[in-house]
């Protein structure tokens, strides 16, 4: 958590750039050296996504940036079929509902856009609320 991409005051972005296989890499040898399991490894390594993706909520959505804290936090791509991480993310976003887009028991409007298309719908959905103001 002392990682200084999650001390910086949202907005940001990153991706595999600064947490991909180099950065997982690293992170498993310091598990190693501590004696760590690769079961714990992994297990650590989910906990603290959970933990940075709450944390970053918590910066958000403190009243600085005019942010209420969601109601509902709709989650996609890899990490919506761990359900380690998504209880997880339940706990740390609380009271926030957490939930997969595609669950069939949900109407979020995005279940059968396929991995390859969210950005698109997700820029197209930027642009309309640009437009609007």
């Amino acid at each position: 958590m002392k990682h200084p991409f999650l001390q910086q005051t949202p907005p940001k972005s990153t991706g595999r750039e600064q947490f991909g296989h180099f950065y997982a890499d690293e992170i498993f040898e310091q598990a190693c050296k501590l004696g760590l399991s690769g079961v714990d490894a992994i297990a650590t390594a989910t906990a603290f996504t959970a933990r940075s993706i709450g944390h970053a909520y918590r910066l958000s959505c403190n009243g600085t940036n005019n942010m209420p804290y969601p109601d509902r936090v709709i989650v996609s791509g890899g990490g919506a079929a761990n359900p380690t991480l998504m209880r997880m993310l339940q706990k740390e976003l609380f009271p926030a509902i957490v939930s997969r887009a595609g669950d069939r028991n949900e109407d979020v409007g995005i279940s059968s856009v396929s991995s390859d298309s969210k950005e698109a719908v997700a820029f197209a959905l930027f642009a309309y609320q640009a437009v609007l103001g």
